[in-house]
């Protein structure tokens, strides 16, 4: 019988935002949602 292996992946993404003050409310709404995922 063969074993299977589970293969971990882990990405990083770095960005760099120009226009934060634009973008700013929407990215913290994001952060507060993924928050809840964990």
């Amino acid at each position: 019988m063969y074993r299977r292996t589970m293969l971990e992946t882990t990405r990083t993404y770095v960005a760099r935002i120009t226009n934060h003050e634009q973008v700013r409310d929407d990215l913290d709404q994001c952060g507060f949602s993924a928050s809840k995922l964990w």
